[in-house]
């Protein structure tokens, strides 16, 4: 099902991807009568310019849930989609009642997510109760978030004692709070490096672990943490095994991308060349984020591949697509002729269009420039 929400996520040009992913779809939710795949086929046929087969599959997935009484997964997705606006227009009413009919079927996904609407909303009592239902229904990571709340009320032993037993489950994403709980300046008050190594090395034992773990690791050895010295080669070990993970999420390819380029892994060709072709790929299906990172990279003096060109070119994409930081450095190259022919008018274009999108220094430089003026 995780192919299916990428492909509904991106712009779906991919036209052999796509087919794979309605035969898939077609075969769970017409031969397994499985209600996610209902929700999903909807939404791709809606994507694919069929719109009437949309509420036709929702309906379908909604009674599938009542008659296989299975926590009502398609009610929960469904909940969450319309609660977040993830693949439809965000409609908080519907979301919130789907949801509430999924959790009542015992869906810990609908608690978790219920929980965090509260908790978002301030109401950290609510917002308790569902992380609680959901925690009891075997959503570990709920323990996590019931930690935090523990944090922001001070209750620091409630919060750790709820953290360690999310570990008992192998959560490493509780063992990673327990790790920057216990060093120094941690949210623990007292450090304890002995205990904070302790849980770094069940991190390091539930490996092969998820892209974040991974990457959490290999920065932690990048940057000498949590008492471990600085440490390139292990560093690059761990992000070797992440470039070996199959990363279905565009997201998680650019973290780690971005984790090469800005550390000393640089200046290793391969690993370089690795990188840049992760963000080159996602940039030129027009992410931002990608393009964003591109233009900035090569335009870092000690960056082996340093471009202005190359700047330039993903800056302007960048800066053309809306991205405030882009225009401000775009102004920039401008003003200063940096690796492009000087140009005022164009650099107080982008300086202009920067401010206009409400980025703080565009307006204070807007605003000098004006004053500077007769």
């Amino acid at each position: 099902m995780e192919d299916a929400q990428n492909f509904l996520l991106s712009s779906g040009d991919n036209e052999a991807f796509s087919k794979k992913i309605e035969k898939s779809l077609k075969f769970f939710a017409i031969s397994r009568g499985d209600s996610k795949a209902m929700v999903f086929l909807g939404l791709y046929l809606d994507k694919m310019g069929q719109s009437k087969e949309l509420g036709q599959w929702i309906e379908k997935a909604k009674a599938a849930d009542l008659k296989d009484n299975d926590g009502y997964a398609a009610h929960a997705l469904l909940g969450e989609i319309y609660l977040e606006g993830l693949l439809q227009k965000q409609n908080i009413k519907e979301g919130l009642e789907l949801l509430n009919i999924a959790a009542s079927a015992g869906n810990p996904g609908a608690h978790n997510l219920l929980g965090g609407w509260y908790r978002d909303k301030g109401d950290l009592q609510k917002a308790e109760e569902h992380y609680r239902r959901a925690a009891r229904l075997g959503k570990t990571e709920a323990y996590s978030k019931l930690a935090k709340i523990e944090i922001t009320r001070g209750n620091i032993p409630e919060a750790i004692s709820l953290l360690e037993e999310a570990a008992l489950w192998d959560d490493t994403n509780a063992i990673r709070m327990l790790i920057e709980g216990y060093d120094k300046n941690g949210w623990a008050g007292s450090p304890d490096p002995d205990k904070s190594a302790y849980w770094f090395k069940q991190l390091l034992e539930s490996y092969p672990c998820e892209v974040k773990d991974l990457l959490f690791i290999a920065r932690s050895y990048m940057e000498g943490a949590y008492g471990l010295p600085v440490d390139e080669q292990e560093s690059g070990k761990w992000l070797d095994r992440l470039t070996g993970v199959e990363m279905d999420n565009a997201e998680d390819k650019q973290v780690v991308a971005s984790a090469v380029l800005n550390s000393a892994l640089v200046n290793d060709p391969a690993r370089r060349e690795m990188a840049l072709k992760i963000l080159q790929e996602s940039a030129e299906t027009g992410d931002a984020a990608a393009i964003k990172t591109l233009g900035e990279i090569y335009l870092k003096p000690d960056f082996p591949g340093y471009d202005t060109k190359k700047a330039l070119l993903w800056l302007t994409k960048g800066a053309e697509a809306g991205d405030q930081q882009a225009m401000l450095s775009l102004s920039s190259l401008y003003m200063a002729g940096h690796g492009v022919e000087a140009s005022t008018k164009q650099g107080e274009f982008w300086l202009q269009k920067a401010a206009e999108a409400g980025n703080p220094e565009a307006i204070k430089r807007v605003k000098a420039m004006k004053n500077a003026r007769p």
